[in-house]
């Protein structure tokens, strides 16, 4: 096995509470990755959307899960997240409950391929020096339209978070853990 686990972060919800486009390539990917014995698990994290006013009938996690096992998954090769709702307490809380507890230490995160610098500097700072992780991207494209505006707002994030981590030590838990709440109250 190449990987201990692979994270697939929350990629958003129709109103109806199954996955969107970007979801469910998402979930291919890590299929794809698990059906090549690349890994024994996946890993869903997402609660659903922030920008969400009401409760969707469905988690992000809940909702990549019914979708991996309707694509064939063993139920005993998932675990879910269903707490967070931005991509830092994606990786923290998949951190905390599962990573460490189990020493999983090699780690694929599936994502959609615009987010891959910022996930990548993500996993840096939350994971910290003692984990092996590579981003791998679905196979879902934004539209050319829409990719200008996603790729400037990724800029905008990996510099503001460069400068929000600066002081943390890679892998600090308890610090990274206290700052999560500020984290939170910006608009991801």
């Amino acid at each position: 096995m190449k990987y201990d686990a692979i994270i697939v972060l929350g990629g958003g919800l129709n109103n109806d509470g199954t996955l969107n486009e970007k979801g469910r390539a998402r979930v291919e990917k890590a299929v794809e990755i698990l059906n090549a014995n690349q890994s024994p698990r996946i890993i869903f994290s997402g609660k659903w959307p922030r920008k969400w006013t009401t409760s969707p009938p469905s988690t992000e996690a809940a909702a990549m899960k019914k979708y991996a096992q309707k694509l064939g998954v063993n139920p005993k090769s998932i675990l879910t997240e269903e707490k967070s709702t931005i991509t830092d307490t994606n990786i923290y809380n998949v951190k905390t409950k599962y990573l460490l507890p189990n020493h999983w230490k090699r780690i694929a995160a599936v994502t959609t391929g615009v987010l891959g610098p910022r996930v990548d500097l993500l996993m840096t700072y939350i994971l910290g020096p003692d984990y092996i992780f590579d981003f791998i991207p679905s196979d879902y494209v934004l539209p050319d339209d829409r990719r200008k505006e996603v790729e400037f707002s990724e800029n905008e994030k990996i510099n503001y978070l460069k400068e929000f981590y600066a002081d943390i030590t890679p892998g600090d838990h308890e610090t990274i853990s206290k700052t999560i709440t500020k984290w939170e109250s910006r608009t991801d």
